[in-house]
């Protein structure tokens, strides 16, 4: 964009030029234009009256004050609401946590009461222990992956919203005006090309004349991939850039995972001291933990009746598991601010970004 070509889509005249009028002039226009304003939208239009404020805004001496930068509205906006969806979130998890654990306490009391020997509580508590911690932990990964997709998909649906009635605009001036399209008339030299090469070739090599009327072909084919071209060219789903999910999820090796947690891996009379290989999502510390505390526990209960062990064997786990606890809302603490910091900082390169495309391919229309 060039001084010229910002004046004029802001409507303003160079000999009456400040910053008060200016900035009227933007509100005006922006408020006509807006597309959650504005029954006759130009979502097009309202996208090319941003850029050129923003042009004058960096370009001109005499704005110097943050009190005229207005364009970041729509985003901040944006912003503000993801902020209140990650405190929605962290309320949510409350409940949700609640019900997590007390159906992993749940399974627990289950699977103790089906014991109904030493030898099976031996085989099985290593093996169950470990399957309801893992499980409890990737219901939380899941549940908290979930929420915030729903928070980049809103995203993504907000700013097709924004920037499809551009695209929209391209691809209807674009048939409209082919005669002046520059990307037309590349399509139809190459046609062109390739039908003189047919015509050359049939007088050449002395073949019937009727041949030559194949010549044709290369020039329809050349018009119809400029209209597929353009329907591609100018498709808001292919040109609107999405943010990758992916880059944002709860991640359980740092979600419950300390370095300095201090334990070690133990054998124990029934091996739970391997139980860090068994729940692979917690890792070796916290597993260590757990096996180590509660297979030396059995070892030195081995005489008591099986219903007395059996209820002080689930005492000392309700007790791993508020570490376990303890160390999950810890983390998640820890954790979860920098997702929402990296997400805002992606949305707004994203933002800035999609704009940028928009508005080049609208200043060569």
């Amino acid at each position: 964009m060039d001084f010229k070509t910002a004046m004029e889509i802001l409507e303003l005249d160079s000999q009456n030029l400040s910053p008060d009028v200016i900035k009227k002039a933007y509100r005006r226009l922006s408020l006509k234009y807006h597309p959650d304003v504005s029954t006759n939208t130009d979502g097009a239009k309202f996208i090319l009256i941003n850029a050129a404020y923003e042009f004058l805004l960096k370009n001109l001496p005499f704005f110097n004050s943050n009190e005229y930068y207005e364009t970041e509205d729509e985003l901040t906006t944006r912003i503000n609401a993801i902020r209140k969806s990650f405190v929605m979130i962290r309320t949510e998890y409350y409940y949700k946590h609640n019900e997590i654990f007390q159906k992993m306490v749940n399974t627990l009391i289950d699977n103790l009461n089906n014991y109904d020997s030493y030898n099976r509580l031996k085989e099985g508590v290593n093996y169950d222990f470990a399957r309801i911690v893992e499980g409890g932990i990737n219901e939380i990964i899941s549940w908290f992956d979930s929420k915030i997709s729903q928070i980049i998909s809103s995203y993504d649906d907000w700013i097709n919203g924004y920037l499809r009635s551009t695209y929209q605009k391209l691809l209807k001036e674009e048939f409209q005006f082919w005669y002046k399209s520059k990307y037309f008339y590349i399509h139809l030299f190459i046609a062109i090309i390739i039908s003189e090469i047919i015509i050359t070739g049939v007088y050449y090599f002395s073949f019937e004349s009727y041949y030559a009327s194949i010549s044709a072909i290369p020039i329809l084919i050349g018009i119809i991939l400029y209209r597929r071209n353009v329907k591609i060219k100018y498709n808001f789903k292919e040109n609107i850039i999405k943010l990758d999910s992916n880059k944002f999820k709860v991640h359980s090796s740092s979600l419950f995972i300390k370095n300095d947690d201090g334990a070690s891996i133990e054998e124990t009379t029934i091996g739970l001291g391997s139980i860090g290989a068994a729940i692979g999502l917690i890792g070796g510390p916290i597993g260590a933990l757990l096996g180590g505390a509660i297979g030396g526990f059995l070892g030195s209960l081995f005489g008591e009746s099986l219903d007395e062990l059996k209820q002080k064997l689930f005492d000392r786990m309700i007790l791993k598991l508020e570490e376990v606890e303890q160390r999950i809302l810890n983390n998640l603490d820890e954790q979860l601010p920098k997702i929402e910091e990296e997400l805002i900082v992606t949305i707004k390169e994203n933002f800035n970004r999609n704009k940028e495309r928009a508005v080049k391919l609208l200043l060569k229309s």
